[in-house]
């Protein structure tokens, strides 16, 4: 396994021992998928031989830029009489934090941060983690629960929210090209078009 990879990976993993969010920051083909798809499949396995010490864990994404901020935490219908209408976030969130407990739950947004959601978390991320909702219910994070967010930058979040969060920093340049084109041959070398992986490097 690539050497920074399996620091960034080790590093989130840390990260996630200590904070409920944590943003994983960097440019496309930079790795942010990679590490976390690393950590959860490295997790899964433990759980399965060291048990007592490792849960499992369950991923849902959402890609919070598909969506405006109604349909991000929901909203009042106008219709009579009013109704609420569940958010995409608040409903996976209300899912989570009532599914199994033995079973860690990461919630994760891929896309870029936007202020016109980001700083209603404020509260679900800072000590409280709770998120209140505009028809008064308040949505507790369980222990078992993660919010992980993996974005290009952090242009315009502000200092409360990234002060809410830990940090991964993944940098495309000290990853370097070389994993992605091993990956790139060895689908070659796997659907039997004659390249050896191991070549690779005497393309250079």
């Amino acid at each position: 396994m690539n050497e920074t990879i399996l620091v960034k990976a080790l590093q989130f993993y840390e990260q996630m021992k200590i904070r409920h969010g944590v943003m994983i920051i960097g440019k496309t083909m930079s790795g942010k998928t990679t590490i976390q798809r690393i950590l959860e499949l490295a997790l899964n396995r433990l759980s399965i031989t060291q048990g007592e010490k490792f849960r499992p864990v369950k991923t849902v994404k959402m890609n919070p830029k598909a969506i405006d901020d109604n349909e991000f935490y929901g909203y009042w219908d106008a219709s009579q009489p009013p109704q609420w209408i569940w958010g995409v976030f608040s409903t996976l969130m209300k899912e989570m934090i009532n599914e199994d407990p033995r079973t860690n739950r990461w919630l994760l947004m891929d896309g870029p941060v936007d202020t016109l959601w980001i700083e209603s978390m404020n509260s679900l991320l800072d000590d409280s983690k709770i998120l209140t909702l505009n028809n008064g219910e308040r949505l507790p994070l369980s222990n078992n629960c993660r919010l992980t967010f993996e974005a290009e930058n952090l242009d315009v979040a502000s200092p409360a929210t990234i002060s809410r969060v830990g940090l991964i920093y993944m940098d495309e340049e000290e990853l370097g090209y070389e994993p992605i084109l091993k990956k790139w041959v060895d689908q070659k070398e796997d659907a039997n078009i004659g390249i050896k992986g191991e070549d690779y490097k005497s393309w250079l």
